[in-house]
This record gives C-alpha cells, structure tokens and sequence, in this order.
C-alpha cells in the first residue's frame, strides 16, 4: 500500500468513526483544531 492509498484508507475509516461514535466525531473534532492553520503544521503531524 503505498502512501496515497493508505491516506484514502484512513480518510475512509475516520469518516466511518465519526458517523457513527460520537466519541470519535469529538475526538476527531478536537485533533483538527490542534493541528489548525496557526497552531501545530499538519504536516508534522503527518
């Protein structure tokens, strides 16, 4: 799996979680804000 595919794959997986775990939606929620423009570069994160 190459690097392409398993951000898809991810991507995929996380939308499945936060559809359905309200737990997930939140935490989800949350990690994004952390790594918001001005806060933390997604790409490090990444």
């Amino acid at each position: 799996m190459n690097t392409r595919e398993m951000k898809e794959y991810r991507g995929f997986y996380n939308k499945k979680l936060s559809e359905t775990n309200e737990f997930f939606r939140v935490f989800g929620s949350l990690d994004d804000k952390t790594y918001s423009e001005g806060a933390i570069s997604k790409k490090i994160r990444n």
